[in-house]
Formats: structure tokens, sequence, C-alpha cells
């Protein structure tokens, strides 16, 4: 006879918690046929700066999801084959791409970088640029955002090219968006911090999520890969979009954000400094990043484990 089937145990492959980065790109420099980026421009870093890093997490077992963001100008370490150094994250991806050639060599460099500074394994990537966030938005016939007041946007001049622009402006309240105008707001940071354009794009994914679900695309994993593979850069194989569908529809469309430039308890996690080389960074309060990492990463993977964060400089290893 055979035997009963047991539920999966906690340590089961089936419990495991999947973690995705998603980059958001600048479109230059542009790519080859083959995928791979066309050759490196003067400016060692035109291009390959990432404006989004985000960690999007789902929790099989919990049935949740939930995004962390890292502000782009936060001081880590970047760790290569022959030295550590100190630098904003968000040139970790580009020192990759430039050391290896490739896109795989970039998100490798900065998935060994968020191990080795907050303890986080990633599992896949995704890489959008400004123009594929706007035709994904397009092709679900845009989101309506509801902006608060203190991210709503006044007059402003925007251009995707540094050559053609328009004013747009993003008033408190109910805001239907197309592409262009959904990858605008979540690009603007003129008139206030890069901590608040954080928000900015955690208020476009979530609504775009939820027109995900009220399309029901998710019943087509295939389909939908099909469809948007040209414009998404993933290693995620075909074959596991199915699985990731379905992890993704128990959640029912359940969203928590959170974001490495949030305070704690009133006690701010980022403070801002300028380097001895002029550079404005971000330096961080590692109780604070730690109590956020625990709000994100519970149970399944992280419950039997400590996650070490590495500081980032004398005053705040005793923060």
């Amino acid at each position: 006879p055979f035997l009963p089937i047991k539920a999966p145990s906690d340590t089961s492959v089936f419990n495991k918690r999947i973690n995705l980065l998603v980059l958001g790109v600048d479109r230059r420099p542009a790519f080859g046929d083959d995928g791979q980026p066309l050759p490196i421009p003067d400016d060692e870093n035109a291009g390959y700066l990432t404006d989004t890093i985000m960690v999007a997490t789902i929790d099989p077992v919990a049935k949740t999801s939930a995004v962390l963001s890292f502000p782009r100008d936060m001081l880590i370490d970047i760790h290569t084959k022959d030295f550590t150094y100190e630098d904003r994250i968000n040139t970790s991806y580009g020192v990759g791409v430039r050391n290896g050639k490739t896109v795989a060599a970039g998100t490798t460099q900065l998935e060994l970088d968020m191990k080795a500074n907050f303890g986080i394994d990633i599992d896949h990537y995704v890489i959008l640029d400004f123009k594929g966030v706007e035709k994904l938005v397009d092709a679900v016939g845009g989101v309506q955002v509801d902006i608060p007041d203190d991210l709503s946007v006044p007059n402003w001049f925007y251009s995707d090219d540094d050559i053609h622009g328009q004013w747009v402006s993003f008033p408190p309240g109910i805001n239907d968006l197309n592409g262009y105008m959904a990858v605008a707001f979540g690009r603007h940071r003129e008139y206030d911090s890069d901590l608040k354009r954080v928000k900015r794009q955690q208020l476009v994914l979530k609504a775009a999520l939820g027109k995900v679900f009220s399309l029901q695309l998710l019943n087509d994993p295939l389909g939908l890969y099909d469809a948007y593979n040209s414009t998404v850069r993933t290693d995620i194989p075909k074959a596991k979009m199915p699985g990731y569908a379905l992890l993704l529809k128990d959640t029912n469309g359940r969203l928590e954000t959170y974001s490495l430039g949030d305070p704690v308890n009133g006690v701010p996690t980022m403070n801002g400094i300028i380097t001895a080389g002029g550079a404005a960074v971000l330096e961080w309060n590692t109780e604070n990043v730690q109590y956020w990492l625990n709000k994100v990463f519970t149970k399944a993977q992280y419950s039997a484990s400590t996650v070490e964060v590495v500081t980032r400089c004398g005053a705040m290893r005793n923060s």
C-alpha cells in the first residue's frame, strides 16, 4: 500500500523563502543582440548605476510577499576578488559589469554584496530599464495610484532621454497613470529626498501588482513569461514560472513594503554625510537596519538563523 504523504517540513525546499533582486537601471548603455552591454562609455558609471534596488521576497509558509527597498546612496562594503572598499550601493552592479563584461557578472557582484553586508541570499534577479517599466505599465492598461500629501509632486519638467520632455505634476489623491507618467512619478526627487522616491516607486509597484491580480494574468504564467521576457531581463527559468505564479497567487496580492530609509521609533536609519572626496552618501544605523531585516525576512529561510549586519564606521558600531 502507498504510504501517506506528509506535509513538507520547515526545512523542506517547498517551504524555502524566495528572494528576488529587482533592479531599475538607466537605459544607457544599450544592449547588443547577444544580450550583453555595448562598449563601456568614457564615463565609467554611465548606464551602470542602479536607480532602484529592491529585494522582493515570498514566504510560501505564511503566504505573504514583501519588498525591501535600499536607498541608492547607502554606503556599503564593495567586495572584489582583490580587495574590499566602501562606496554607494548603487555602484555595486556596475563594478560587476565592468569587471566581468556581462549583465550576470553585475548581478553576481550585487548579490555578493547583499549577502556580505546584510546576510540576504538572492535566488534570482529581475532587471528593468525605464522604458521597460513604461511598456509593462501600459501593457496592463495603466495603474491607479493614491498619492498621499507628502509624496505629491508639484509642476515639474521631466525628460526620459535628456532631450525631450514635458511638464508633469502628481497632486494628492487618486491619479490614473500611464506608463510614461508612472515612470516619471517613480523617478522624481527634485524637490525632496531619494528616500521619498523609494516610497513613490513602491506605490507604483503595489498598484501594478494589484492590476496583475485584477486582470488574472497569473492564470497563464507561461504566456506572461513569453509576452514580457523581451522587456525584462531575468535569470528565472521559464520552467519555474508556474510555481512562482502559484506562490504569488497564494498571497492574494498582499504586498508589504519596507524601506531601509525609514526611521525606527523616531531614530533615523540613514544619516547623510559628505565623504573626504566630496560625495554625498548615507551611513546607516546598524540596529535599525537589523530591525527592518527582521521584519521582512521572517520564518521559513530565516527562522533559525541570525543575520549579521556589517557596520559602516566606528560611530555606527556603537549605535
